[in-house]
Order: structure tokens, then sequence, then C-alpha cells
């Protein structure tokens, strides 16, 4: 892409400034939003809102599992941690039956407690209600058996008729009794402890069980309501963070510029090079409060990734564009300028008049002499110039008999009338040429265009003739 020049009184903004000034921004909109989000957020929407009352109801109901132990952050739960005791040998105390003793506990009391809560898969094609499954409380039958047969297999390693079975019913058929060690405890200690709660891996039995229990509807509309509610609470941080910084402060501070340009040295001018109009901020600022207001989103992990898509096309333009404009500014007709070597003006007109009025400038010129000739002075000079010339006295009208005499004819009058014409012409464009301008340097000395340059050259050379006309040298053929 061919980068078209700027005026020379108009340098962009370097990429360190732009970058420091963004950076900067983000900055400020960060403790901007933090801010709201502890006074507004917290006091006027959180404290008034679902979030806590829904946080204890789920801690009740997850306690009431006895799966997961509650940690210091409220709503967020850790597995049990169970230790051998130092006598484990001589007590049979195990670690591994902590978490036989929860995980049987959760699905034989627990899950039929909250039947019409949960959903189990039985097999690989049946998802059976535990609703349905009654009656395994009291006496066998052929859904319970059926259900008691899937805990053993998923969670506690059961395969009928296997020889490896570390556990098998306690009664023949029926898998609703506690279970029973088939194995040695010494010899199979290790291998029973990892099989329930692998701590390193995060995985086992006890840890399927606690996945089952974060994935049923109940909890899902726990985790639904807090987040709802949360999200709640951070929208005046995020979104009255991007107006205040990316919308008003720009919008009432000259040249559009935020708390980072500020600090910076960053403006933002129209590409024009004059002064962007109100229209033309407003939209660059409208667009990069949209940017920043997609960390509104419900949706983190949606809202982070799409926001860090945006600012990297931003840069990218930055980079790769002719004079380092953004998206933003190519959409909203604005450039951004190092405000310290820029010098611009609010609109053609103005810089039309600082022109005129500046001391050396041709224009300035023109206008002094034309205020000079409208002087009483000028006029009263003028008036007797022009009295003086009206009088023919003897010498002249000698004058005009010699020449008269010494001519043949009228023919030889006129040839040396147009010699004399020529001579003075000759000399009077010689003399302009010594005084003149290049259009070049016109328009370089005045920042305008060769265009205007040249109109401004022909208006002065007609205005030139015309007082050359006054002064008599005219062809009166």
């Amino acid at each position: 892409m061919e980068k078209k020049p700027l005026p020379k009184n108009i340098r962009t903004a370097g990429l360190g400034r732009r970058t420091l000034s963004v950076l900067l921004d983000a900055a400020f909109f960060a403790g901007l939003a933090i801010l709201l989000y502890q006074t507004v957020g917290t006091l006027g929407i959180l404290n008034h809102n679902s979030y806590y009352p829904t946080l204890d109801a789920q801690k009740a109901y997850v306690e009431r599992s006895g799966l997961l132990t509650e940690a210091n952050q409220r709503g967020t739960f850790l597995y049990n941690t169970y230790t051998d005791p130092e006598d484990a040998e001589a007590t049979g105390k195990y670690a591994y039956k902590e978490y036989i003793r929860d995980t049987w506990n959760f699905f034989m009391d627990f899950v039929p407690a909250n039947a019409s809560e949960y959903t189990v898969n039985l097999s690989i094609s049946l998802t059976t209600p535990v609703s349905t499954l009654t009656g395994y409380a009291d006496t066998p039958s052929p859904t319970s058996q059926e259900y008691g047969k899937w805990v053993y297999a998923n969670f506690f390693g059961y395969a009928e008729g296997a020889e490896n079975n570390y556990f098998i019913p306690s009664i023949e058929n029926d898998f609703t009794s506690s279970p029973v060690a088939a194995k040695d405890e010494k010899q199979y200690h290790a291998v029973l402890l990892q099989s329930m709660f692998d701590g390193e891996r995060l995985k086992g039995h006890y840890v399927d069980a606690c996945n089952l229990l974060g994935s049923q509807p109940k909890i899902s509309e726990f985790k639904n309501s807090i987040n709802v509610a949360a999200w709640a609470a951070r929208l005046p941080g995020l979104l009255g963070a991007a107006l205040i910084l990316y919308m008003i402060i720009p919008i009432f501070v000259p040249n559009g510029r935020t708390l980072g340009k500020l600090i910076c040295g960053v403006g933002v001018i129209g590409k024009d090079g004059y002064g962007a109009a109100k229209i033309n901020i407003f939209l660059r600022q409208f667009i990069i409060t949209v940017i920043w207001s997609l960390l509104a989103l419900p949706w983190t992990v949606v809202a982070v990734p799409l926001l860090s898509l945006f600012l990297v096309l931003e840069y990218v333009f930055i980079v790769m564009t002719a004079h380092h404009v953004g998206l933003h500014d190519m959409l909203a007709g604005t450039i951004a300028v190092d405000v310290k070597k820029t010098t611009w003006f609010a609109s053609k007109e103005d810089e039309e008049d600082f022109i005129a009025e500046h001391p050396q400038s041709p224009l300035a010129k023109k206008r002094r002499e034309e205020e000079e000739k409208q002087s009483p002075a000028y006029l009263a000079a003028q008036a007797r110039f022009e009295a003086e010339e009206s009088i023919l006295d003897l010498s002249t009208i000698n004058k005009r008999r010699e020449e008269a005499g010494a001519m043949t004819s009228f023919d030889e009058f006129e040839k040396q009338s147009d010699a004399k014409f020529e001579e003075k012409k000759k000399e009077a464009e010689e003399e302009k040429e010594e005084r003149d301008l290049t259009v070049d340097e016109l328009a370089e000395m005045e920042g305008i265009s060769k265009e205007e340059a040249e109109a401004l050259l022909q208006e002065w050379e007609k205005e030139a003739e015309e007082e050359d006309d006054s002064d008599g040298f005219t062809d009166k053929k």
C-alpha cells in the first residue's frame, strides 16, 4: 500500500506511544472495574440477590451427601483425604475403608433419599431414574438387585464370576448389603486404596462417585443460579468502567483523549488533518467501548478469547497500515497523532485565517496592501496624482510636439509605441520572475496544495497586469 504523505505539520503517534497508551487504559479499566465491583456490585447487588442464599443451599446439599469437605472459599468443595493410622495393621482402620464407607452411604442412603433428582446409567443403553428402583432397602427385588449390581460394578470393581474381585455381596445375590473384603486386607491394602482414591491422579471409585454427584441436575441448578447472580454483580464494574474510560472521558476531553493518551501525549484528529468532529470521536470511542464491553458477557470462556481476538486484529492494522491507523480509526475517519509535534486547526477556514494573519505570509502582505489602499492618506495621495496627470503643462505639450514632428508617418508612430510597450512589458516580466515564488515554494510555505498555489499565483499575475495597465503600458491599437 502506497503511503500518502501527510502535511508537514501532522506527525502520527508512534507504535511505542500507541501501545503504552493502550496498556495504561487497560490498567485504568481493570482498577475502575474492581472498584465498581467492590462497591456497586458487591454492596448494591450481590448482597441483595440470590447469590449467598444459593451458596448456602448448595453447601448444605453437598454436605448431606457425605462425599465432599467444604474448603475455605465459600461454595468450593474438596475431596475427603483420609490417612492410615500408625496402628492400621492392628486395628484394621485402613484409609480405603473410609472411602468405601462414604461411597457406599452415598449410593445406599443419600441417592435413594433424593431419588427424584438422580439419574444413573445402569447399562450402556439404559438410563433409569433412581426413583424407579424401589424395595432394595428391605428385601431384594429385581430392580434393587439391578441397582446393586450397577453400584458394585462401577464403584467397587466387582465383576460377577471374576477371581480378582476385591468385594462381593455379603449374601448371595444381595447387592444391597455392605461390602465385605474377600481378600487379605494386608496383602491388598495398597491396591485397594489406589482403586478407591488415587490423589495424585484424582481418579478412583470414590472420585467417580463425587463426579456423579456434581453432574446431577440439582447441582447444575445451584451453579446456574450462582453464576447468574455473580454475573449481575460484575456488570456495573465492567460496563461502567468501559463507558467512563472509553466513552465519557474522550467525549468531553479535547481531541478524544483517554487517560492513557493524556499521559503519553497522543491525540485524535480527523484523517484530513483538521480537528475531528464530535460525531467522529463518538463513533471511534463507541467501537472501542463495545470491544471492551465484551468482557461483560456471561461466558468468560467466550468473552476473553473474543476480546483478545479484536485487540490483536486492531494491533495488526496499526502496525501494517499507513500512518498506523487502527480499524476503529478507519471506520471513524480519524487518526492518532503526537500532540507535542503536531499543529492542527479546527477547520480549513481557521487555517486560512491563521495564514492570512501571519506577518511573513504573502496573503498577509496582500491584505496589508489592500488595507493601505483604503486608508485616507493613500486615497488623498492617489487623488493628487490623478489630478496632476490630468494637467498638460507646457513642457509636456512641447515634448509631444517634438515626437510628432520627428515622425514621417502614423505607422512609424504606431511601431514606435508598440516597441516601447514590448520593452516595458519585458522589463515587468523579468522583474516579476525575480520577485515571484514558484508553485512548489508557495505551496510549501503556505501549507496548501499545488493547485491552490497555482491559482493564487495567477490571481497575483492578473492584479500585476491591471497595475501595469493603470500605468499606461497598454496596447492602443
